[in-house]
């Protein structure tokens, strides 16, 4: 039976993991697999993407699922980052990738289905940018590419180019759009589709020729020619029925290239016949003497309507603004040049990136009501104000012309709510200690359960000594049970009798790195990101202690986080004396506590308390508490602030004085 079973071993590990089910005893000839699943790309309109209604859909998707039913057989369709897609169908988790350019160094790699379509790539630039007509014209410019793309490769060989990598493709064509890239380089049809759908077409065009017009197909691994086939079959199928000619006119449409010269003639001659209709009608307009008092009345009321308006908003005690779809400013009260500090003259025309409202032209919330992805937000942005660092409260509305329904920019209004939110802040600190204290009980757990374990072991060991599988489980259990248990007494040990801090010069961004390094084993597996922005700030704490907190932190946010998520992690200077780390990422039970933020500050406090304690009991509390007390000894502040979106932990270190 030893052998056997051992032979059954080797052939497991022999045959590798399998992305499809075993056959059930209703299996078709045809199909000896129940469950085909092809893989592919979460962001990628219209090929595929996950809409917002959470559906799966996109050129690809109709087509998989049409070859699906040519053939008889099940298909599942697994959207993923496409930076993540390629290892899945090596780790075997998927048997396909639904779609991909052919190139020669890919195809090296897999094997591809008969091509289904011609990809090429193009260059898309603002429809009043003339100073790029090829790849040549991009050397030196900022260019904006999808992450592990045809264009990001294609690009990253050619050099010479500033390359702005974004999650997706949708992503990369707003940047050109929002002014931050000058060129988008991706897929022709999917930035086509793109700028349709989101209203883009007008400002952005084509400019250049088709770039590496490649044949686009499946991809299977080298090994897998009979699955080839068998997907070659039901391709050729589907282009016999006239289902894949529907499929592709449902998803493409008409191209955005730019007028040519006979169009531009044609529309000039339409503009000179319109003046002349319309001088025309000004001059049958200046003979009706009744009609021009009316309109002159009208023109007065609306005169006094506006000067009302105006004076109600100049009048507000908040800031005001209002800026194009290139976020320049296009109005703004008095107010809200006395808050921004600014004295440099008109506002209109100046670029939202040039005031100290700035860091709003990189959050998220501006880009998605300027894309018309969101309706309305509320945020807090800390700005610096003269010397000052001051908190604003900043609410973001899509500005919309009269008798129409595209966004034309957007509409800001923001005050200063510097003293609410540091008193905010006080009392967060106070809850969350209190929090700490009250769950410190829980950490006996931590201590009591690995010695249960290691006594239960124990008293098995005089009835089964001379079991050397045994022997063997106890040799690795038990060590690891003490080194748990002895953990937990370390830094209890810790919270009740720190060690005092030995201060030094070091560079805090290097200090963090350190401990991004030690989380990341924690975080791949999971398949958790974490992005980094870092200052140059030289700390005066402890090193070692500051790295130690920093580890902490991060590793009850990706304890906390979902699968797949993203955590960021920023290092500012705050002022002249503290540099501030913040830790900002989404929590499991975010969906569940939603309902008690916004419910007034203490309920916000409150929650973040709660969510700064982690989703573990116990050992994870009582880390949150040695972070808090080794942040405190090296006189900065560590303190958790709730958003309908996350959490995020700030923690102050102080800086070098220099001279």
């Amino acid at each position: 039976m030893q052998l056997v079973a051992a032979s059954v071993c080797v052939l497991a590990a022999a045959l590798g993991p399998t992305c499809w089910a075993m056959p059930s005893s209703g299996t078709t000839p045809q199909s000896p697999f129940d469950v085909y699943r092809i893989g592919g790309d979460e962001a990628f309109p219209p090929f595929e993407y996950v809409a917002q209604s959470g559906a799966y859909q996109g050129f690809n998707v109709d087509l998989m699922n049409a070859i699906g039913i040519e053939l008889g057989i099940q298909i599942e369709l697994i959207p993923m980052p496409w930076s993540h897609v390629r290892q899945a169908l090596e780790d075997g988790d998927i048997c396909a990738i639904q779609g991909m350019n052919l190139t020669p160094a890919r195809e090296s790699q897999f094997l591809f289905s008969d091509a289904y379509l011609e990809s090429s790539m193009a260059i898309f630039v603002r429809t009043t940018e003339f100073g790029i007509a090829g790849l040549d014209d991009l050397v030196g410019r900022k260019v904006s590419v999808q992450r592990a793309d045809a264009g990001h490769e294609r690009l990253a060989a050619l050099g010479g180019i500033e390359l702005l990598t974004m999650p997706s493709q949708e992503a990369a064509l707003v940047s050109v759009v929002a002014g931050s890239a000058d060129a988008y380089v991706g897929n022709r049809l999917a930035g086509i589709h793109m700028a349709q759908k989101r209203g883009l077409a007008e400002y952005v065009k084509i400019t250049g020729d088709a770039i590496d017009p490649t044949p686009y197909a499946m991809a299977f691994r080298k090994t897998d020619q009979e699955l080839a086939a068998l997907f070659n079959a039901g391709l050729a199928k589907v282009k016999a029925s006239g289902t894949y000619d529907k499929i592709h006119a449902k998803w493409f449409g008409r191209p955005i290239e730019g007028l040519r010269e006979l169009d531009r003639a044609r529309i000039r001659l339409l503009l000179t016949v319109s003046a002349f209709i319309l001088a025309g009608a000004v001059v049958i307009v200046g003979w009706n003497l009744s009609l021009r008092r009316l309109v002159a009345a009208k023109t007065t009321e609306i005169a006094q309507v506006n000067a009302l308006n105006q004076q109600i908003l100049e009048s507000s005690c908040d800031g005001i603004a209002a800026v194009d779809s290139e976020f320049n400013f296009i109005w703004a009260n008095g107010a809200a040049m006395r808050l921004m500090g600014w004295n440099r003259g008109p506002i209109v025309g100046a670029n939202l990136a040039d005031t100290p409202l700035a860091p709003l032209v990189y959050r998220t919330p501006l880009r998605r009501i300027a894309s018309e992805e969101a309706a309305a937000t509320k945020c807090d942005v800390e700005l610096s104000i003269g010397d000052e660092q001051r908190i604003f409260s900043v609410s973001l509305m899509p500005l919309m012309p009269q008798a129409s329904s595209a966004r034309s920019g957007v509409l800001l209004l923001f005050s200063d709510v510097t003293t609410l939110r540091r008193s905010e802040h006080t009392a967060s600190t106070s809850l969350v200690m209190s929090a700490l204290a009250r769950s410190i009980s829980g950490v006996a757990a931590s201590i009591r359960n690995p010695l249960l374990s290691i006594r239960e072991y124990l008293g098995q060991l005089p009835l089964r000594h001379d079991q050397p599988e045994f022997i063997d489980e106890i040799c690795r259990f038990v060590p690891s049970q003490i080194d748990r248990a002895n953990a937990a007494v370390g830094d209890l040990a810790f919270f009740a009798r720190p060690e005092p801090p030995r201060p030094k010069a070091f560079d805090l961004a290097a200090c963090i790195d350190e401990a991004l390094a030690r989380v990341s084993d924690e975080a791949d597996p999971r398949g958790i990101i974490i992005r980094s922005n870092f200052a140059d700030v030289k700390a005066y704490a402890d090193e070692a202690q500051i790295a130690d907190a920093v580890y902490r932190v991060v590793s009850n946010a990706v304890a906390c986080s979902k699968h797949r998520s993203e955590i960021e992690v920023h290092l500012r200077i705050a002022d002249e004396t503290f540099a501030q780390v913040e830790v900002f990422g989404y929590v499991c039970d975010l969906d569940t506590k939603r309902a008690q933020i916004g419910r007034g500050e203490r309920n916000r406090v409150d929650t973040a308390a709660e969510l700064l304690l982690g989703a573990r009991p116990g050992d994870s509390a009582l880390s949150m508490a040695v972070a808090y007390r080794i942040i405190q000894l090296n006189g900065g502040l560590l303190t958790a602030d709730a958003t309908p979106d996350g959490v995020c932990v700030k923690m102050t270190v102080r800086r070098l004085r220099r001279g």
